[in-house]
């Protein structure tokens, strides 16, 4: 990605290929396989009180101060997950990770490191 930004830890996305059937929750749920319900399920009203984890679940933002070429920046990276595809509902993958650097009451949303340090030489004009 970058040489001037140091990466996130992310927490991890979940990885299977069960199909999200009600079947599932319901034999989790007999079998008190919390495990499972934990990383697969998310609580809801629906009449066995879960309901299967949707992309927007691992929507995730880490924020982090950084020093870039000796300038201390706020970094916010969010994180977007997608199912890979229909056959595994439940493996998600990583779709894109946005990175907006703050300094000096301005913001910039990453692109690539010249334009990064374009934009940290005209903030201190």
């Amino acid at each position: 990605m970058s040489k001037l930004i140091k990466d996130p830890e992310f927490s991890p996305l979940p990885k299977t290929d069960a199909a999200n059937v009600i079947e599932n929750i319901r034999h989790w749920i007999d079998t008190d396989n919390k495990n499972s319900l934990r990383r697969y399920c998310r609580p809801d009203d629906s009449e066995i009180g879960y309901r299967f984890v949707r992309d927007e679940d691992f929507l995730e933002t880490i924020e982090m101060e950084q020093t870039i070429l000796r300038r201390k920046v706020r970094i916010v990276f969010t994180r977007y997950a997608e199912t890979r595809d229909h056959f595994c509902p439940l493996y998600f993958t990583t779709r894109k990770i946005t990175v907006e650097v703050h300094y000096k009451d301005n913001v910039h949303t990453y692109k690539n490191d010249n334009r990064l340090r374009q934009f940290l030489k005209s903030s201190d004009k």
